[in-house]
C-alpha cells in the first residue's frame, strides 16, 4: 500500500467523490444481496452438502468481516485510491476463478478473498461518507445504490445462470467491477484529518465513556444483521419448499429490492426530521409483520408481501443505525467496526440457519431467531439514540 501524502485531496463532500465511493462500495458489497439465488445455485449445481453450501454462502461475508477489522489499522493512513485499485484487481480475479472452481475448499477460500477485496472497498466508502457533512443522507443513498444494483442482479440472475451457468454469473460480476475501476480517480485520497487536539482533554475518561456505547452499537449491529441474513439467505429455499416457481421467486426477490429502494430513499429524504427513535420503532413493527407472513403457509401473495416488507424493514433503518454509531466516536474508526459487525452477522447467519434447518423443524426456528434478533437490536439502538440526544456519556 502507498501512504497518502500530506497534500492529498481530502474533500469528501465533492459530488464526484461521493458518487465514486458510493459506486465502488456498492459494487464491492453486492454479492450479499444475490445470496439467496447463489445459495440455490450452489445447492443445485455443485456437489456440496447443506453445511458446505452454508459455509460457501458465508465466505464472502467472512472476508468482508476480516477486511473491515483490518481497515481500522489502515483507513486513516493509506491512499484510498491505491487501496481501491488493488482491491478491484483482486475482486475481478476472484470472480473469474469462482466460475470454474467446483471443489469446496478452493471455492471457499476464493470467496473469502473476494469478500476481503469487496470489504476493503466498502470500508473506504463508509468511512468517506461518514466524513461528509450529511452522513445520514449519504448512508441512505448508499443503501439505495445497493438495492438498485442488487435488484437488477436478481432480475438477471436466472437468465445468466440458465444460459451460461455459474461462470456466466461470476463473469458478469467481474465485468461490473472492471467498469467500476474507472471511478477510482474520482474518490478522495483520504478523508478528514483526526487531529490529537480534536480529542477531549480528558481523553482516557472520554474513551472509557465511548467504549460501552460503542460496544453496544456493534453488538446491536451484529444481532440485527444476523437476524436479517438468516432469513434473507434462505428465502429462495423457503419459496422452493412451498412449491413456488423459481421464476416467481427470483422476480419477487428482485422486485423486493426495488421496493426497498423506497425505504432507503425515504430515509435520505427525511434524514433526522423525526429523530432516530421513531424510524427504528416503525421498522421493527414492519419486520415482525413480515416474519409472521413468512412463517405461515406460503402462498404467492403471502411470499410477495412478506418479502417486500422484510426488504423495506432491512434497509430503511440502516442509515439511522450508522448515524447513531458515528455520533458515538470522534475518531471515525467505529464506523469501520460497524461494517465488521455487519459482515460478522452476515457470515454467521447462513451457518446458524443451516444448523437450525437441519434440526428438522423447517424454517420456523430461523424465523424465530430473526424476530428475537431484530427486536433486541432495535431496543439497543433506541437506548443509544436516547443517550445521544441527552448527551449522556457521549463524546462530541
Amino acid at each position: 500500500m502507498i501512504k497518502a501524502e500530506a497534500s492529498c485531496n481530502r474533500n469528501v463532500n465533492r459530488a464526484g467523490a461521493v458518487f465514486g465511493v458510493t459506486a465502488l462500495g456498492v459494487i464491492g458489497s453486492i454479492v450479499f444481496l444475490l445470496l439467496p439465488m447463489l445459495i440455490g445455485a450452489f445447492s443445485e449445481n455443485l456437489s456440496l452438502s447443506a453445511t458446505q453450501v452454508g459455509l460457501i454462502g458465508s465466505a464472502d461475508m467472512t472476508g468482508m468481516f476480516i477486511a473491515a477489522v483490518v481497515a481500522t489499522a489502515w483507513i486513516r493512513r493509506y491512499n484510498w485510491r491505491a487501496v481501491a485499485a488493488l482491491a478491484c484487481g483482486l475482486l475481478i480475479s476472484c470472480h473469474l476463478l469462482s466460475g470454474f472452481v467446483q471443489a469446496f475448499l478452493p471455492l471457499y477460500l476464493i470467496r473469502v478473498l473476494a469478500g476481503f477485496a469487496g470489504g476493503s472497498l466498502m470500508s473506504i466508502a463508509l468511512t468517506s461518507l461518514g466524513d461528509t457533512r450529511h452522513p445520514d443522507r449519504f448512508f441512505a443513498l448508499f443503501i439505495a445504490g445497493q438495492l438498485t444494483l442488487g435488484g437488477l442482479g436478481l432480475w438477471l440472475f436466472p437468465g445468466l445462470l440458465a444460459w451460461f451457468g455459474l461462470g456466466g454469473v461470476f463473469g458478469a460480476l467481474a465485468v461490473v467491477v472492471l467498469g467500476a475501476t474507472l471511478l477510482i480517480p474520482l474518490i478522495s485520497q483520504q478523508g478528514r484529518r483526526i487531529e490529537p487536539a480534536a480529542l477531549p482533554k480528558s481523553s482516557i475518561r472520554a474513551r472509557d465513556r465511548v467504549m460501552l456505547p460503542g460496544v453496544m452499537a456493534l453488538l446491536a449491529c451484529f444481532i440485527f444483521n444476523l437476524g436479517i441474513m438468516a432469513v434473507w439467505a434462505y428465502l429462495e429455499r423457503m419459496g422452493n419448499a412451498a412449491g413456488l416457481q423459481a421464476g416467481f421467486i427470483g422476480s419477487t426477490l428482485a422486485v423486493s429490492l426495488f421496493g426497498a429502494l423506497f425505504g432507503a430513499l425515504l430515509a435520505a429524504m427525511i434524514e433526522n426530521r423525526f429523530g432516530r427513535v421513531m424510524p427504528l420503532v416503525v421498522t421493527v413493527m414492519v419486520q415482525v409483520v413480515a416474519l409472521l407472513l413468512l412463517s405461515g403457509e406460503l402462498s404467492r401473495n403471502a411470499f410477495l408481501v412478506g418479502v417486500m416488507l422484510f426488504a423495506f424493514g432491512w434497509n430503511f433503518p440502516v442509515a439511522y443505525q450508522l448515524a447513531i454509531t458515528v455520533s458515538i466516536d470522534v475518531s471515525g474508526r467505529l464506523v469501520v467496526l460497524f461494517l465488521s459487525a455487519v459482515k460478522l452477522g452476515y457470515a454467521a447467519a447462513p451457518i446458524v440457519a443451516a444448523q437450525l434447518i437441519m434440526m428438522g423443524q423447517g424454517f420456523t426456528p430461523v424465523i424465530v431467531l430473526s424476530a428475537a434478533g431484530l427486536v433486541t437490536s432495535t431496543l439497543i439502538f433506541v437506548s443509544l439514540a436516547v443517550l445521544i440526544t441527552r448527551g449522556r456519556g457521549m463524546s462530541e
